[in-house]
């Protein structure tokens, strides 16, 4: 399960992020709505990137406090 989930997410980041490289890559000019979809981009993988470091800190901060708990 744990590879379907880490394919598909690895096919979504190739589908978010090629219509900026091949725009990029094809020597077209940079114009407004290249520079606005390519901040998005950038905003969305940041924003997913934080979101997943302040999830992943509250389970392990959680599992630590719990494990304190149950061993008190």
């Amino acid at each position: 399960m744990k590879v379907c989930i880490w394919a598909s997410c690895a096919f979504l980041y190739v589908c978010q992020i090629s219509p900026i490289y091949m725009r990029l890559m094809s020597n077209a000019k940079l114009d407004t709505l290249t520079t606005i979809g390519l901040g998005v981009m950038i905003f969305g993988i940041l924003f997913e990137s934080i979101a997943r470091k302040i999830l992943i800190v509250f389970v392990i901060g959680d599992y630590i406090r719990l494990s304190v708990v149950l061993i008190i």
